[in-house]
């Protein structure tokens, strides 16, 4: 069913896979019937890693999204009637991104094909197009998951996919999978116990965390958890761009940047067969081949321990064993992401204190989180007032309409800090002068001055003959301080939204 959808007719199709259910696969079934066809099919990525493992893992020879907006800038490498192009990990595509690729297909009469999850992780940038578009044209949608062995393993990844993070976490505390401590310190020891427990240099295992401070202390821990065992040595120096590393024979690595002359992208790993001050030989596995490697840090130096890495380095891979640290940053998305990289294993830790504190492990994991576009807010009156002004005018509708609500917001914050501003400077000469505000309103009426116990301004003087806001309103008369700030922000208010 997706495979005939991809292959459709239609100038750009949709495949929502999930976490494991085997996207790449099933375009290397398609590459295959589109180029028996005379197709010329070629593949996209955000990132290098997922354009690598597309062009791997399903034959299509791929780059990253930049890459190809680089070539198509200089009048290189042109879409035509003829051509398929794949966008894989479309979920972390933003609007921007999204609509430079769609002109272009359409610019050269080509088919696009776009796969992701929009339940994964989000855009960096603004927009979430992928979601916006599936919701609009349809789509495909591959839910056997093949990536766990065991069968509720693979029933929690369609849980987390499909809106449920509650059940999914349920089922994995029911097999002991989640591991509460009291304190984020205690979970920590524990998952470096467990992880030095089950290490196997001939099993893949990865540490995850959301928080880069996290990251950096699993690593040390676990190295120092290797060298104590005496599976690696304690290491040879190496300046990388985060500082001072010692690595040896046998360490995990991970590459941080994209290098061409390496053939290495951000968020590969690699294993170190030999190292030197300031230089390493790593091997990397590229489908069935052992690659070489040979870095030396005046020329590359964007690498990183890797026995723990980020959440976000780590969509789109899959490894034997997965330990997870939770920390109160997570969300659905990432819990999702994080949660489904396994074959055989996974383990969660936390501290259940200050997640008690926050409201609970389910409840924050469950969060959603998702990017939003311009097409979210098509019901409301600044959309629509904005779509007419731009038909109107001949502007660019969706840009539009962004600027409108933004500077709408932005204008909206602005009266407010004046506000705030204006009121403190009001309570302050209310304050020297003396004045007091009514008690019981219902006594006076509004505005009027309750006289009661209050010492006379001027000797022999025993009423006050005007209300606070004339007492106030002549005195800032004579103010040209405040006069000015609050004629100026009228004044600067409107000139600004009228243009937008």
């Amino acid at each position: 069913m997706a495979l005939q959808h991809a292959a459709g007719a239609c100038g750009i199709a949709a495949i929502v896979g999930r976490a494991g259910a085997g996207k790449t696969t099933l375009m290397k079934v398609a590459r295959e019937a589109w180029e028996a066809s005379g197709y010329r099919v070629i593949g996209s990525a955000l990132a290098g890693k997922a354009a690598e493992g597309l062009q791997r893992e399903a034959g299509i020879t791929s780059r990253t999204l930049s890459s190809w907006e680089l070539a198509w800038a200089k009048g290189h490498d042109q879409l035509d009637h003829k051509t398929i192009m794949v966008l894989d990990e479309a979920g972390m595509v933003s609007s921007r991104q999204m609509a430079l690729l769609v002109e272009a297909v359409t610019r050269g009469g080509a088919k696009l094909v776009l796969i992701g999850d929009p339940e994964q992780l989000q855009p960096i940038e603004a927009g979430a197009a992928f979601r916006a578009i599936t919701e609009r044209i349809g789509y495909a949608e591959l839910q056997t998951i093949y990536r766990q062995r065991d069968a509720w393993m693979r029933a929690a990844p369609l849980d987390l996919a499909k809106g449920k993070p509650s059940d999914a976490i349920v089922a994995y505390e029911v097999h002991d999978r989640v591991i509460a401590c009291a304190l984020k310190a205690e979970a920590i020891d524990r998952l470096i116990a467990d992880w030095d427990r089950d290490y196997r240099p001939d099993r893949s295992c990865l540490i995850l965390a959301h928080l880069r401070r996290d990251v950096l202390e699993l690593n040390a821990r676990a190295r120092r958890k290797l060298v104590e065992r005496g599976l690696v040595g304690a290491g040879h120096d190496f300046r990388t761009q985060d500082g001072l590393r010692q690595f040896a024979a046998g360490d995990q690595i991970i590459f941080l940047k994209n290098d061409a002359s390496l053939g290495v992208k951000n968020g590969m790993l690699a294993t170190v067969m030999d190292a030197g001050r300031g230089r390493i030989v790593a091997a990397t596995i590229d489908g069935e081949e052992a690659r070489r490697i040979t870095v030396e840090e005046r020329f590359y130096n964007s690498i990183d321990h890797g026995y723990a890495t980020t959440i976000h380095k780590a969509q789109g891979a899959t490894v034997d064993r997965v330990k997870l640290l939770a920390s109160l940053s997570l969300d659905r998305h990432l819990t999702y992401v994080a949660m489904t990289r396994h074959r055989e294993d996974l383990g969660s830790y936390y501290g259940s204190r200050s997640f008690a504190r926050a409201g609970g492990l389910v409840e924050l994991l469950s969060r959603r989180n998702p990017k939003e576009t311009t097409l979210d807010y098509q019901a409301g009156r600044f959309y629509q007032a904005a779509l007419r002004f731009a038909d109107r005018r001949g502007l660019p509708i969706v840009s539009l309409a962004r600027q409108l609500l933004r500077q709408r917001l932005e204008w909206t914050l602005r009266q407010k800090d004046r506000l705030v501003a204006l009121t403190a400077r009001l309570s302050s000469i209310a304050a020297k002068l003396g004045l007091k505000p009514l008690r019981s309103p219902s006594s006076r009426p509004e505005g009027t001055l309750n006289t009661e116990g209050l010492k006379p301004m001027v000797s022999a003087v025993n009423a006050h003959q005007k209300s606070i806001a004339e007492v106030v309103e002549a005195r800032l008369g004579t103010d040209p301080g405040v006069n000015g700030r609050v004629s100026g922000g009228q004044n600067k208010a409107s000139p600004r939204l009228c243009r937008a």
